[in-house]
Parts: structure tokens; C-alpha cells; sequence
């Protein structure tokens, strides 16, 4: 099993228990993006308005997540992977994002589409800002 160190705590490190790690977050935040994407597209009909809720929440929360852990060295490598790169990253959708703008904007509706990329965009960023300010004040 292949091993290296962490430069910044000095353990060792087992890079199959890492790509495990990833690939069980990612199992379960992409469950979970599906499950909280279907639950709002009943009450939210408009097309995109889902997926850009979905990825400012993963935003925000992938800012609380690094906001609580920057100061924190004693936090397993494997445990940092499975939540930002496995659970939040699988969470998040760029490419329906995308999708959905281009969609829009084929369906004729070009100030929907400005709309979502803008609105994803920025909120995004504020949600990224408030959520590391959130989360090194933990």
C-alpha cells in the first residue's frame, strides 16, 4: 500500500484509505444533491433555480468546513478529503450549472440564463466569504 507524509502534521499517510475516503464522500453528496434537487423542483419550477441553491449551500458549507479546519493540524488527511473533495465536492455540480445556463439560453431565455451564471457566481462567493468567517470563528 502506497504511503507518503504529510508536510504539514508529518503523519504518514495511506493514499488508498484517501481514495477511498473520496469516493465514499462523493457516493453520498451526490446522493444528496439528487435528493435535495428533486425535493426543490416541486416547488421550484423554474429551471436552474435548484441546482444554484444546491451549489452556494455546498459553497457555503465547503467554507465552514476549511474555515474550521485551517487552524486545526491534528484533523486526518483522510477525514479532510472524504468531506471537501468526497461529500461537498460530490455535492456540488458544475457541470448541471452549465447545463442549465446553456439550456436556458437555447430555450430562448438569455436574461434567465445571465440570471443563474450571475447569480451562482456571486452568491457563491458571499457564500464562501460568510461561511469561512463562520467557520474560523467556531
Amino acid at each position: 500500500m502506497s504511503q507518503k507524509r504529510d508536510p504539514k502534521t508529518g503523519n504518514t499517510i495511506c493514499i488508498m484509505l484517501i481514495f477511498i475516503a473520496v469516493a465514499t464522500g462523493g457516493a453520498i453528496g451526490a446522493t444528496l444533491r439528487y435528493s435535495l434537487i428533486r425535493i426543490l423542483s416541486g416547488p421550484l419550477i423554474i429551471t436552474g433555480l435548484p441546482t444554484v441553491i444546491v451549489n452556494v449551500l455546498g459553497t457555503l458549507l465547503l467554507g465552514v468546513f476549511f474555515g474550521y479546519i485551517e487552524s486545526r493540524t491534528t484533523i486526518p488527511k483522510y477525514l479532510i478529503t472524504f468531506v471537501a473533495a468526497g461529500v461537498l465536492g460530490g455535492f456540488t455540480t458544475f457541470s448541471s450549472y452549465m447545463y442549465e445556463v446553456v439550456l436556458n439560453k437555447e430555450l430562448d431565455d438569455v436574461l434567465w440564463s445571465g440570471l443563474i451564471l450571475l447569480a451562482t457566481l456571486g452568491l457563491g462567493l458571499l457564500a464562501m466569504v460568510i461561511g469561512l468567517a463562520a467557520g474560523r470563528n467556531i
